[in-house]
């Protein structure tokens, strides 16, 4: 729980409250989304309110756009909803990632959480300048709709 209550969200000092008394809350400023990131070991707690970003693309050998930063493959935002991205088409055996910019690799991206990740992963995250250097792997050729939710940090890649 916050030090006092009503603690100002850019305040990060938590503390344990065994039995929840007293009941102290957190005071959000406005309504909508946040990340909030909780530090046991440190006893921090940091929350941002989420702005989602507005453009996101696809790079590497598996995408049709190979490995030029210049030019990847645009994601296609998903109507109605401002934190989901798609993508529809074909891919090849190989690697790919996500990144927040064109024109420059040391730009912020979203990546697997685990390096080789396949199919099955769910998870994306978000990575500053691109390190770790982590990326999905298609290992059969074909048709996919790719989907991810920047709110949730998910990832679905669905051969079609």
């Amino acid at each position: 729980m916050p030090l006092v209550n009503h603690q100002a969200i850019n305040e990060t000092g938590v503390q344990l409250v065994p039995g929840g008394n007293p009941d102290n809350k957190w005071k959000i400023p406005a309504a909508g989304p946040y990340k909030i990131r909780l530090d046991l070991q440190a006893m921090t707690l940091q929350v941002q309110a989420f702005t989602p970003f507005t453009e996101i693309w696809m790079v590497g050998d598996a995408t049709p756009a190979g490995w030029n930063i210049d030019n990847p493959v645009a994601l296609v935002p998903t109507a109605g909803n401002p934190y989901e991205f798609s993508f529809t088409g074909p891919m090849t055996a190989g690697e790919f990632k996500f990144p927040l910019a064109t024109g420059n690799w040391g730009c912020d991206y979203f990546m697997p959480v685990i390096n080789g990740s396949e199919m099955g992963s769910t998870q994306l995250k978000f990575i500053k300048s691109g390190s770790p250097d982590n990326k999905w792997r298609i290992t059969q050729p074909g048709t996919y709709k790719i989907t991810i939710n920047q709110l949730y940090e998910t990832i679905l890649i669905q051969k079609q």
